[in-house]
């Protein structure tokens, strides 16, 4: 099924099988449910609604030429991989809850989350640079970053801790905007780090390879 033109003031969307999203807008007042694989076509799509559901894949039409924005104003859930096969050019979530059940997600640029990020299964973020907004419940599954990370939101550390996380890993550099980062395992900073706000690494082994540019913050280390 294709979606190629604005779709708005729709109380609810459910597509049973595999969707083409060309359209720049696709707005409900209630759930949008995606339950077959969905390809981004449009260089710029937002979805806006109460509960979007992603059953299977979501991929781009082409590698890096889709920026996909959701507005979600329930629960976003990601049951397949996000740009396994063509990554989307960029992903920004705003929603309360942000499930990601599969746990891999690609993209050429950016990535934001808005909203309680939650990993169901161990996760691994490709992209740019990976923001986190809000608390991070890791539910003891490990989270991989591959490119430059934003930890944490400056304007309200407290609520935008990383919990229960089992291993943290980033490979490139690292902004802490968080005051707790706390692993069951493992946490490795590639990169260089820079700390926003004073902040408390807790895990068995925290390494930092690059230089940590503390701006004047206080820096504690459990492990």
């Amino acid at each position: 099924d294709s979606v190629n033109s604005t779709i708005t003031n729709v109380s609810a969307l459910s597509v049973t099988g595999s969707s083409e999203i060309g359209a720049s807008n696709i707005t409900t007042t209630g759930a949008q449910t995606y339950n077959g694989a969905v390809n981004v076509s449009a260089s710029n799509a937002t979805l806006n609604g109460t509960e979007i559901t992603f059953t299977s894949t979501v991929d781009g039409a082409v590698n890096g030429t889709s920026n996909l924005t959701i507005t979600d104003g329930g629960n976003t859930t990601f049951n397949g991989s996000v740009g396994t096969t063509h990554a989307l050019a960029s992903l920004n979530v705003s929603a309360t809850n942000i499930t990601l059940n599969n746990g891999n997600v690609s993209t050429t640029g950016t990535q934001g989350y808005h909203g309680v990020l939650a990993l169901a299964a161990d996760a691994n973020l490709t992209g740019s640079t990976i923001t986190t907004f809000g608390n991070v419940a890791g539910a003891n599954h490990s989270l991989t970053i591959t490119g430059d990370a934003v930890l944490g939101n400056r304007s309200n550390a407290a609520n935008s801790a990383i919990t229960n996380v089992s291993a943290l890993s980033v490979t490139g550099n690292t902004s802490i905007e968080t005051g707790s980062i706390t692993t069951s395992s493992t946490q490795t900073y590639n990169g260089n780090v820079d700390l926003v706000s004073n902040t408390t690494l807790n895990g068995t082994t925290v390494s930092t390879l690059g230089n940590v540019a503390g701006a004047g913050n206080s820096l504690t280390i459990i492990g």
